[in-house]
């Protein structure tokens, strides 16, 4: 930290001669880097021209990632490094922050790559910045492009004048919303940008003749349209939004039926904003200024809403839910599972349980809790080839001195007989194969199809009834499929007591000494009913165990052990990398953690209490 401070304080003359900061970040580490060539060509020849601008780029490349000045004609390296990882928020958030920090009367961002607004619906990724190496994006739904901004504003005090996406699908209202109170006016597309991008050296002429954001926003609008008026995109499109606005503009808006809205397809519908709109530009009067889904067929309604629920826009004007009710349907969906289970005993077989709140489209009726010490368990950790599989096996591991092993197969097949009249299977996965390429038979019936084109780790829990269960991945033997599995656990309920409750906090009673399983499920008026989500287990007067909890985690995790002393604990990452450390003394039963940067995903994590070791594994889940 200290060489960075002084690499820049020692640059620090050549950043406060400009009035304007032009800051952009390009993302190139997929198919568009010949588009990002033609937009850096022109901004180093207008650079030749400008008299009130910094313009400061990043380039993340096929191979290595650029720090970028970009003046007089010329292009100056200010820092080169390995393959950047887009996908992660603070990368970004670090990359910007490094130059808000000085003295600028205007900051103005571009964030550039292909865009999607708040969700990609082919491949089911809600996302900006499409990183090939690695693997990975920025989410809209798990906060991850907000968090940006907000990282920023952490480190240097400084909200974004103006931001401009050159990406393509970015004007809604999912993503607006979410950057308000960071970023004063909006500049992007609710339809396609051009492979080929804004146009720079028009821009940013604008950019350096002007003093006032919103009349640059504008000048940045017209200088697009003109640019590319005379082209065949019929559906050119580009608008500026007052982001200050748009709470009194969402306050008036009523969503009755779709067909007050100006439909711009099937999925996505355009608003008349006049208090957010500064300027529109569109060759296509179906374009408004800026989108909100709403989607015509109530399938793709029902496919998305569970991410959609996760957005500020719903939290905050209940979006999702108004547009339920314009499809006149009846509430067949089952609540959202219960997350995020926590116990705290308050006598010697008495505990207080507090869970999140279900979502569902009606109110919900009750919380049914059952616990058991009475089980019998499956558990598979994937240390080592299991049992009861066959096929083509591998034991995944590129840092086997961290963390335990996964399982990684192009396919397998697992069978186990259940005895019992309540059962429950739980694992975790992600891969890449067809939608009906990975099958859970009961008694040569099939019980479920689960997803394909898993990127991230993402949990699965099913309840069984009595019988012969088989899992079976990729009976065709395609070859460009495969998986990763761990954690495969299977409770066999022997015996076990519900209790009822009518909130989402309250008492349970009748738990017993030793090993324990919990898990809530919620019930809705209608009599749907909540998949299981979290499995607790736990210990009662038993303290030479570790377990964390709650598991999934979002903000929070505990580490809960019965040993005490000086410890330390490491966590790593699902390829290895360790991401966290801390020591300390313990003297009570928990360490708890703070996770709220963690990205979703499988964690591995080693606890040493004076000696005495011990790993685990929890996920983490947005």
């Amino acid at each position: 930290m200290k060489k960075l401070s002084l690499f820049f304080i020692l640059l620090l003359p050549t950043f406060l001669i400009s009035r304007n900061l032009f800051i952009g970040y390009f993302c190139a580490d997929n198919n568009m880097y010949n588009g990002f060539l033609k937009n850096y060509d022109q901004m180093v020849q207008i650079s030749k021209e400008l008299k009130n601008t910094d313009i400061i780029i990043f380039l993340d490349s096929y191979t290595l990632s650029y720090t970028l000045k970009i003046y007089e004609g010329k292009s100056e390296t200010l820092k080169v490094s390995e393959n950047t990882n887009s996908g992660d928020f603070k990368n970004i958030s670090n990359f910007f922050s490094n130059f808000y920090r000085f003295d600028y009367d205007l900051r103005i961002m571009v964030l550039w790559d292909h865009g999607n607004g708040w969700y990609n619906f082919t491949t089911k990724n809600k996302s900006i910045f499409f990183d090939n190496h690695p693997f990975d994006f920025i989410s809209v739904t798990e906060g991850e492009l907000k968090n940006i901004f907000v990282d920023i504003y952490k480190k240097t005090g400084k909200k974004t004048d103006l931001l401009v996406f050159d990406a393509c699908l970015m004007q809604c209202l999912e993503v607006s919303y979410e950057l308000k109170d960071y970023v004063s006016y909006i500049v992007g597309s609710e339809g396609i940008v051009p492979y080929n991008g804004f146009p720079y050296d028009r821009i940013l002429t604008v950019v350096d003749t002007l003093s006032d954001p919103e009349k640059i926003s504008e000048g940045i609008v017209e200088k697009y349209y003109d640019f590319y008026f005379d082209s065949s995109y019929s559906d050119l499109t580009l608008s500026s939004i007052k982001t200050s606005n748009l709470v009194n503009d969402l306050k008036n808006l009523k969503i009755l039926k779709r067909d007050d809205f100006f439909f711009i397809d099937d999925v996505d519908v355009s608003c008349d904003f006049k208090n957010s709109l500064v300027l529109n530009r569109t060759k296509n009067e179906k374009y408004r200024g800026i989108k909100l889904f709403f989607p015509k067929d109530f399938s793709t309604f029902k496919t998305l809403y569970k991410d959609y629920i996760n957005l500020s826009l719903d939290k905050d004007f209940g979006i999702i839910k108004k547009e339920f009710l314009s499809y006149n349907i009846q509430d067949t969906f089952s609540p959202l599972p219960v997350k995020n289970i926590s116990l705290a005993q308050i006598g010697e077989n008495d505990f207080e349980i507090f869970f999140e709140s279900s979502y569902d489209f009606s109110p919900i009726k009750e919380y049914q809790i059952t616990h058991s010490n009475s089980f019998t368990l499956y558990n598979e950790n994937c240390d080592s080839i299991p049992d009861n599989f066959s096929g083509d096996l591998h034991l995944w591991d590129s840092t086997s001195y961290s963390k335990p092993y996964s399982l990684f197969s192009k396919n397998f097949s697992f069978e186990i007989f259940l005895p019992q009249k309540e059962n429950i299977i739980s694992f975790y996965y992600k891969g890449l194969f067809g939608d009906s390429s990975f099958k859970i038979y009961l008694n040569g019936e099939v019980l479920k199809v689960l997803d394909g084109e898993i990127t991230n780790w993402k949990r699965f829990v099913l309840k069984a009834d009595s019988g012969y269960l088989k899992i079976v991945f990729n009976e065709n033997l395609n070859r460009d499929y495969f998986i990763y599995l761990d954690d495969l656990k299977i409770y066999k309920l022997q015996k076990h007591y519900k209790t009822f409750l009518y909130q989402n906090y309250g008492k349970i009673h009748k738990i017993g000494d030793g090993q324990n399983v919990l898990f809530v499920e919620a019930k809705d008026i209608y009599g749907n009913v909540s998949a299981i989500d979290t499995i607790i287990e736990f210990f009662v007067k038993d303290t030479v165990k570790s377990y964390s909890y709650p598991n999934p985690a979002r903000n929070i995790v505990n580490l809960f052990s019965g040993y005490k002393g000086f410890y330390n604990i490491f966590i790593y990452t699902s390829d290895g990398k360790k991401i966290f450390e801390k020591s300390g003394i313990k003297n009570d039963d928990q360490i708890v953690i703070n996770i709220e940067n963690f990205k979703s995903g499988l964690y591995f994590y080693i606890l040493d209490i004076d000696g005495k070791k011990m790993k685990g594994k929890f996920f983490v889940e947005r």
